[in-house]
């Protein structure tokens, strides 16, 4: 509409009237007050982000404008809407929540309720969120912290992000309203869902919004503009709690009318035209209700309640009474009612000649006090409530003159009046341990108890709150470890545990819950940074001040390289001895065995410290046949296998076969043959020592890492390596190939010598015996020399042999 004043205004106007066709199903008033419009350049054109926007117009607008909420609308394209928190109709700049809110995308043109438009769901929504209200994917709702819908969470579950809320959402079950979504919800979002407007907020959602409007404690309470009160009809009468003791709330008469066709008062001036309001309660088990009428600050002296049994439109007087409260104040106790029974209250100014705010009360002190009173009492008591800094509400509860729970210091309440939080933080709260009769506060969301005296062990219960959102016992004297069964509650976001005497591991459990924040700073907490805090690394976290977790180092570094976590849970930290924290059989310490593994961090790989002996008993025959060994199975690679017997004794590894052994000894007499196509690996061990007859047709493989001292191949018998045979020999130790005295070589396939363990000098090749060599020869990698020929010894390397020094 551009600048056209009145074409926005008209604009506006239509938007409103189709809002308040929504608020109206839930019989809450909605009324355009004022509307300011642009025809300059409007200070928010610079910006697009719609959060940014709502800031500046906070800034801007402050508290001069009429009416109970600030509402900026805009057709530019900003992505939706936002409020100023939830829940601050009540409040003015500049308190948080606050009465303002943002609508953009909005359409010029106008589709009239009960059609969809955005316009309408967008501007109802906000509102609702000013007037207290979460979203129905919130896990907030049926008392139980569920949810009512799950649009909004599938769509951020769809589109990578975290769903609000995730504690009840089952993407696998999601919940999706098969006739639309409501105003608080994000059905707009799912295809093939969308908003039905006719619905209004819902059950739930349209319940706890007409509470808030009636009980608000602002002047939004009860009255709307020019309209009168919402209770100015008997069928729009508003229900009174009934309570143990008398719980005001404060309401108005204010431009009431008389309502026709009702029985007369039967006591007082009623006034002549009687402008009245309604009020209802239900009777309790007793049969006895007591209403009574007090007074408001500047309010309404003189009041006349009469009570009517029966329906609207049909209803019969029971009594009346004018001045039986205190002052000129009215007060009915009947008796005798039936439980369930439904009581209207017409109520009116004396001569129904003043407007203004009073209180009124129902209640019947046969009711249980409240049923989270006890639990209260007992916290109180067991937490040396005397000596408290406030213990306002506490103390008269105690003493059995104050049952209404929802006043004292420090406790918040939900609709239903039922406790969901305590927060008693630095008020001189001394125990040894907290009473376990606290866990009957079935409602519980927040506990916060940072900055007392609180003592002992942390109490082992808490895991039965079911919906326990936040936790904060910071601040105290708490001894011992944390509960690992905190992390079994799926609802708890918050968890602050910092600046108390904690000590042991921090619990694996906890990467179970989706915490937001977890604060464990400055207690004396030890070992290593669990398997799966990494995933605390981006929610707000602190761990600090605590020296001999994970070695002191921060929390920020094992987010950046996993240092200071014990990834595999065998209780050892990355970087502080744990030499590979991905394997929990790995670990300073661990007993050494047979699995290619450095399983006690020595830098070695299966150094078991009592090798077993595998010894040939048999005559020749196959090296793969268990029953020629004398421990009755074929040699594996931690065994040291021994070749021994008669002279003349041949083992054979066959074709496709592969011999393995720690380390291999062939005795003075004995053959070892290797076929061609068959193996024989020493890997991660320590030597092959030759004193008989190895040939060599296929492969073998020596890899000694065990002993620097020992020589890799230690040969004082005959060695021939055929022109299919290879043999490598790696990471020895002084000598890698050691020809002794009386040593034959005969070399006609490819030897490769590559490397040695030791950090400072070492032999590749040192030939003591003879020979020969009209193969391949490699020695490469060594530190030291890469060959030695000793004198009197002799190397014959043959027209086609090849010696490589690399």
């Amino acid at each position: 509409h551009g600048s056209n004043v009145s074409n926005v205004n008209n604009w506006v106007l239509s938007i409103t009237n189709n809002v308040a066709a929504v608020y109206a199903i839930h019989g809450v008033p909605l009324m355009l007050s004022q509307v300011f419009v642009w025809t300059t350049t409007d200070p928010y054109a610079s910006l697009t982000d719609v959060a940014a926007i709502r800031d500046l117009f906070v800034n801007n607008i402050q508290n001069s404008y009429n009416g109970r909420i600030a509402h900026l609308l805009s057709t530019r394209l900003l992505g939706g809407g936002i409020s100023n928190g939830i829940g601050g109709y009540c409040n003015s700049y500049p308190t948080y929540p606050g009465p303002q809110c943002i609508s953009s995308d909005l359409s010029t043109g106008i589709i009239p309720f009960p059609n969809y438009s955005f316009n309408t769901y967008v501007v109802a929504h906000e509102i609702g969120h000013v007037m207290g209200l979460r979203h129905t994917h919130a896990c907030v709702w049926n008392n139980t912290l569920t949810q009512i819908d799950d649009c909004g969470n599938q769509y951020a579950n769809v589109n990578g992000d975290t769903p609000e809320g995730s504690s009840c959402y089952d993407s696998m079950n999601p919940i999706l309203p098969g006739g639309g979504g409501t105003v608080m919800s994000n059905c707009n979002l799912i295809n093939g869902i969308g908003i039905n407007l006719n619905l209004g907020f819902g059950t739930l959602p349209g319940g706890l919004l007409y509470q808030n409007f009636i009980y608000a404690n602002c002047n939004t309470g009860l009255t709307c503009g020019s309209l009168p009160p919402v209770n100015d009809l008997c069928s729009s009468a508003i229900n009174l709690p009934v309570n143990y003791s008398c719980v005001v709330n404060a309401f108005t008469n204010v431009r009431a009318t008389s309502t026709a066709g009702v029985p007369v008062f039967d006591c007082g001036n009623p006034g002549n035209p009687i402008k009245d309001i309604w009020f209802k309660a239900t009777a309790p088990p007793s049969g006895r209700l007591t209403i009574e009428t007090t007074q408001a600050s500047g309010g309404l002296t003189d009041l006349i309640i009469q009570a009517y049994s029966g329906i609207c439109g049909n209803l019969s007087s029971i009594t009346c009474d004018d001045n039986s409260g205190a002052g000129e104040h009215a007060l009915l106790s009947l008796a005798g009612l039936t439980s369930g029974q439904v009581i209207y209250i017409r109520l009116v100014d004396s001569g129904s000649d003043n407007e203004g705010i009073f209180n009124i009360c129902a209640y019947d002190n046969t009711l249980p006090c409240h049923p989270d009173f006890d639990a209260l009492v007992n916290f109180y008591n067991g937490t040396g409530g005397s000596s408290w800094t406030n213990k306002t509400g506490w103390q008269q509860g105690a003493a059995g003159t104050n049952c209404n729970v929802c006043t004292w210091y420090g406790v918040t309440c939900n609709a239903q009046s039922r406790v969901t939080g305590i927060s008693l933080s630095s008020n001189n709260l001394t125990a040894s341990s907290i009473p376990s009769s606290l866990t009957n506060l079935t409602y519980l969301n927040v506990l916060a108890l940072f900055n007392n005296n609180l003592s002992g062990n942390l109490p082992t219960f808490l895991n039965n709150f079911n919906y326990l959102f936040t936790l904060d016992l910071g601040g105290n004297d708490f001894t011992g470890s944390i509960p690992s069964n905190l992390g079994t509650i799926n609802t708890l976001k918050n968890l602050y545990l910092d600046g108390n005497l904690l000590t042991g591991q921090l619990p694996t459990s906890l990467t179970n819950i989706n915490l937001s924040l977890i604060y464990v700073n400055n207690n004396a907490l030890t070992g290593c940074f669990p398997a799966g805090y990494s995933e605390f690394c981006s929610k707000a976290y602190n761990f600090s001040g605590n020296p001999s977790l994970a070695g002191g180092i921060p929390f920020s570094t094992y987010c950046s390289n996993g240092n200071g976590g014990d990834q595999d849970s065998d209780g050892f930290c990355k970087a502080l001895g744990d030499c590979d924290d991905n394997d929990n059989v790995i670990f300073p310490g661990n007993p050494e065995v047979c699995d290619t593994k450095d399983n006690d961090c020595n830098g070695l790989i299966d150094d078991i410290p009592t090798p077993l002996t595998n010894t040939w008993i048999s005559g020749s025959g196959n090296w793969h046949t268990p029953a020629n060994w004398s421990l009755g199975i074929v040699p594996i690679r931690c065994h040291n296998v021994v070749i021994s017997g008669t002279n003349g004794t041949t083992v054979t590894i066959m074709t496709g076969q592969t011999g393995e052994g720690r380390s291999v000894n062939v005795e003075s007499g004995k053959n070892l043959v290797i076929a061609n196509g068959g193996t024989l690996t020493i890997n991660y061990g320590l030597n092959l020592i030759n004193s008989g007859t190895l040939t060599n047709n296929g492969t073998m493989n020596i890899n000694n890492i065990l002993d620097n001292a020992l020589f890799g191949l230690n040969n004082s018998g005959t060695i021939t390596n055929s022109s299919t045979g290879t043999i490598l020999i790696r990471n020895s130790g002084t000598r890698s190939l050691s020809n002794n005295l009386g040593g034959v070589l005969t070399n006609n396939g490819m030897l490769t010598i590559d490397g040695n363990v030791l950090g400072g000098s070492s032999t590749g090749f040192h030939n003591l015996g003879n020979i020969t060599n009209t193969g391949t020869l490699t020695v490469r990698n060594i530190t030291g020399k890469e060959i030695i020929i000793a004198p009197g010894s002799s190397f014959n390397n043959q027209t086609n042999g090849v010696l490589s020094l690399e």
